[in-house]
């Protein structure tokens, strides 16, 4: 499945607005380094995965594992001066690369660059995810029942329980 295939023939230069990604995957604010590095690695596994290449721009100071101009895992590492010069320097970079920038930024499709919104990089981006720890559907749904099957007999062994002391005893209506 190369979702990228469809651009052009050879392996694409996709850049990443990471500002714009972190803020689709509900992250606000100062996000962690190791959130941070936990999501560039995921990035990588997606990049092997479709066998492109992925320049990430991040904003603020730049974290020792991945460090400004170098390489994460095969995922190049850029930072922006600022948060307000940051969506400048991703749309310098998708020029110079002639790639595809993701972002969320409305500057960035008023420049003459290719584009792609976050929201619809990101259904790509979730299918890298490990599903085996997360329970399907069909669990929850089995789970619920098994709970309400255990409910429903907790209740008719204290209806019995009540029955067979009201037996014991007379009660006077």
């Amino acid at each position: 499945m190369n979702l990228f295939n469809f651009f052009n023939k050879k392996s694409p230069v996709i850049i990443i607005d990471m500002l714009s990604l972190f803020y689709s995957l509900g992250f606000k604010g100062n996000i962690p380094p190791r959130t941070q590095l936990q999501i560039l690695r995921r990035l990588t596994k997606f990049s092997d995965r479709e066998k492109i290449r992925i320049i990430a721009v991040l904003s603020g100071e730049a974290l020792y594992k991945a460090p400004n101009g170098k390489k994460f895992d095969n995922i190049l590492i850029l930072y922006s001066n600022s948060v307000s010069n940051h969506i400048n320097k991703a749309i310098r970079v998708t020029k110079s690369k002639n790639g595809i920038l993701i972002t969320d930024d409305s500057k960035a499709s008023k420049s003459n660059i290719t584009t792609m919104r976050c929201r619809t990089f990101k259904k790509a981006f979730d299918l890298n995810n490990d599903t085996r720890n997360k329970p399907s559907n069909s669990f929850k749904r089995r789970s619920k029942e098994n709970s309400n099957n255990y409910k429903n007999q907790a209740i008719e062994e204290n209806n019995t329980q009540n029955d067979t002391i009201n037996e014991l005893i007379d009660l006077v209506d």
